[in-house]
């Protein structure tokens, strides 16, 4: 058995006398864990042992991911205004989770953690900013596979390039299927891409479309006799929000932003009722594992102002307000109706469903996450492992464990190490089961609890330290290879043109006014749309082997394989917010 942090304490509420999670006793018998750790830190996942026998027939796998909602917006948490039945269905007759959370308080790394188990610092993909998917890394799309599992995903993908040097499509990752866009998508989208060719136009809601491609992948899987796994990862309700008429409708007495607003979470919400429809009508409903998650908290401009439920911070802070997110696992045939305050991470995501599975990946690299089904057997009392988070929004490179902000939670604690930006190193301690709103610091009175997790904390960013790699190179418009370590003939530019192949993924089919130069007219770049960079004031975007300039300050360095092509001048600039 793993050695355990904490007191052992009953954490599962079932709705009902004698209701919870099912099990069978054969499955109490036949299926054994094995943890490997360091000391009680937990910090590599869980692995299942070579002697498990499978009790239960191995289930297809959906995984949804919302985008930028928060804890509380939903109507089973007591939204008074989200209109969410099909999530407040699931919730009624699965598996709540009160305390689920994001590897990352932003999208992207979050989704790279739900993929792999390993916390997004170790395979490089930093920030929004610094995300490509290492095709290196083992997934989930491809570990699935040794089950014979066909894969698919849909929606916003948000890891990489679909072209280009910094390439990493989810065709690359795993997935046989896929229907992707770059980064979000509303109505009547342009951006998304079917297995590497372009998607025409879309007619209406993007939350309607992915799920009807999800279900056409569904439905060819059932009938060719295969289980599959579906990844379906909405756009909504990130900014700009933009509903459908008839969804608005439903919001009529709000503000337009407001209707736009919870119109796209009532989409989205309606979509996830289609889905579970189509489940039913195949017959497969029962044995099919649907866990609904969001990415991170809500941003500061969610017109919610009980969106993050009272907690503190909101996207892009480690405080439990931009990492706390709603959470659910339906699977009939295992469980019933339950709640559970023991604490879940994106992380689990691969780890549980390789349990499931009974599939143990060759030479798996470091694990962050822990299975959690034990939890889904009625069987867990806490939490074996801690959870981990490490972020810093505007590193590009990772040389040393004191930057940034990072935490260590267990069961009853969470610490904060947050390094200012002189080096300062501060810490924090909150006890999450009386203080969720983290209001009062326990780090001076309950310096036991605190020295205890700073060590563990230190010791697991030491081992992502190891484990980070980074491209070393930097190739300038001559063809030349230079070291990451000398120096470009414009650093500045150079750094730009890096970027230019991992941030094409902030596209979207026009140019939105909330990142234009304030004189600038706003318009469509074919497609795309162009981003500030402080170090040359350039708005820079990409497309086809184009980059596209506002202004006429990048224009010393010509990157290797592209043209220029300047759109417009701006004299007045303005840092992009997202």
């Amino acid at each position: 058995m793993a050695q355990k942090c904490g007191s052992k304490t009953s954490e599962v509420s079932k709705t009902s006398e004698g209701e919870g999670p099912k099990t069978q006793d054969a499955m109490k018998k036949g299926l054994k864990y094995q943890l490997i750790s360091l000391g009680c830190m937990g910090i590599v996942g869980f692995v299942p042992s070579n002697n498990i026998a499978l009790a239960y027939e191995q289930p297809n796998i959906i995984l949804l991911m919302s985008d930028d909602q928060g804890w509380k917006q939903t109507g089973y948490y007591g939204s008074s205004t989200v209109v969410s039945p099909n999530l407040d269905t699931m919730a009624a007759s699965g598996l709540q989770l009160n305390r689920f959370y994001t590897t990352s308080p932003v999208c992207a790394p979050t989704r790279a953690s739900a993929l792999t188990g390993r916390h997004h610092n170790r395979h490089g993909c930093l920030n929004v900013d610094n995300c490509v998917l290492d095709t290196e890394e083992t997934t989930l799309a491809e570990a699935v596979k040794q089950a014979n599992y066909v894969t698919g995903h849909f929606g916003k993908w948000h890891m990489g390039s679909f072209s280009g040097p910094k390439a990493s499509t989810p065709g690359e990752n795993g997935f046989d299927q896929w229907v992707s866009s770059k980064l979000f998508f509303d109505l009547d989208a342009t951006d998304f891409v079917r297995n590497g060719e372009d998607e025409p136009q879309i007619d209406g809601d993007g939350s309607d479309f992915i799920v009807e491609e999800a279900i056409d992948f569904i439905e060819d899987a059932v009938n060719n006799g295969d289980k599959f796994l579906a990844v379906i990862w909405y756009a909504s309700p990130h900014d700009p929000w933009e509903a459908l008429d008839s969804d608005k409708a439903v919001f009529s007495t709000m503000s337009d932003d407001e209707q736009n607003f919870y119109g796209e979470l009532y989409a989205m919400d309606r979509s996830i009722g289609t889905l579970r429809t189509k489940l039913e009508d195949l017959g497969i409903e029962q044995n099919t594992l649907l866990w609904f998650m969001g990415d991170n908290g809500p941003q500061d401009t969610n017109p919610d102002p009980k969106a993050s439920g009272g907690l503190k911070g909101s996207k892009g802070d480690l405080w439990e307000g931009g990492i706390r997110v709603p959470g659910l696992i339906e699977w009939p045939e295992m469980m019933s109706s339950a709640k559970t305050n023991i604490p879940v991470s994106t992380l689990d995501i691969y780890p549980t469903i390789l349990d499931i599975l009974d599939i143990t990946v060759e030479n798996q690299a470091e694990l962050d996450g822990v299975s959690i089904l034990p939890l889904l057997e009625g069987t867990m009392t806490e939490r074996t492992g801690a959870i981990p988070f490490w972020y810093d929004k505007s590193i590009d490179t990772l040389t040393d464990i004191d930057v940034g902000h990072a935490v260590w939670m267990n069961e009853v604690y969470k610490l904060h190490k947050i390094v200012d930006t002189d080096g300062t190193v501060e810490y924090q301690l909150y006890n999450m089961k009386n203080d969720a709103v983290e209001e009062t610091d326990l780090s001076s009175t309950n310096t036991s609890a605190a020295e205890g997790m700073k060590t563990l904390l230190e010791t697991w960013q030491q081992t992502v330290l190891d484990d980070f790699t980074e491209d070393e190179t930097v190739v300038i418009d001559s063809g030349e290879t230079i070291g990451a370590s000398e120096t470009a003939p414009n650093p500045a530019a150079s750094a730009i043109l890096a970027e230019s192949n991992t941030l094409f993924s902030w596209a979207e089919q026009n140019f939105p006014t909330y990142f234009s130069p304030s004189n600038a007219v706003t318009q469509s770049i074919d497609g795309y749309f162009a981003r500030y960079y402080s170090e040359t004031n350039t708005w820079l975007g990409t497309k086809e082997g184009v980059v596209y300039v506002y202004g006429t300050r990048f224009n010393d360095i010509q990157p290797a394989g592209f043209s220029i092509k300047t759109v417009g001048a701006v004299t007045d600039y303005i840092p992009a917010t997202h």
